[in-house]
């Protein structure tokens, strides 16, 4: 039980006691009646702030009920993003590894029409494990192991970068994508270029 509660209805209590004890005590028909409403709306009034403290006592103990459920939902969604970007890992190494075999031509010479489209199949596996990578970083920031691996990076290379791994869906869809260049030269950053690209 709260003490704090217990030490309000305590001193309430008191308080009706002694205008009960003053009512009695009254003198006239019109102070006995004076002090029974005061009486009475003291105790109704006591009542009402009872009440309003134990729903405030309710309503602290479902918070938190809520609190630690949803620290035990954050604990199980982290496990579970780890363990799905080490599964998901796995097989996209594999395919980046046989996909970079082929175009090296170690499984024999392959027609000059499929080297594009295996150059798209690298490049998007290698966008899928930056993207695993990124739900591992996600586990780690949750548990304080997030790590950057900082290097200068030209903000003009990187965009050149994404140009052209939008331009792919862009022409499928019929869209025209077009980088204009800046006047000014755009001084290196230092920074996490996976993360910013992601971003």
């Amino acid at each position: 039980m709260n003490i704090k509660l217990i030490a309000t209805e305590v001193l309430l209590f008191l308080m009706i006691g002694i205008l009960a004890f003053e009512t009695i005590l009254s003198t006239s028909i019109r102070e006995l009646i004076f002090k029974i409403i005061i009486t009475v709306v003291f105790t109704f009034i006591s009542y009402r702030l009872i009440e309003g403290m134990l729903n405030e006592i309710k309503y602290r103990e479902k918070l938190q009920i809520a609190y630690v459920q949803l620290k035990k939902l954050s604990k199980a969604k982290s496990e579970f993003l780890s363990i799905a970007s080490h599964q998901l890992r796995t097989p996209l190494t594999a395919i980046k590894g046989y996909v970079s075999l082929i175009l090296e031509g170690d499984y024999g010479k392959i027609p000059t029409k499929t080297v594009q489209p295996l150059k798209n199949i690298f490049e998007s596996n290698e966008r899928l494990l930056v993207l695993v990578n990124e739900l591992l970083n996600l586990s780690r920031l949750e548990a304080n192991k997030i790590t950057l691996s900082t290097e200068n990076v030209s903000l003009r290379d990187l965009v050149d970068e994404i140009i052209k791994e939008l331009k792919i869906n862009a022409d499928k869809k019929g869209l025209y994508v077009k980088l204009e260049n800046p006047t000014k030269t755009i001084p290196e950053i230092l920074a996490d270029k996976d993360k910013l690209r992601l971003y």
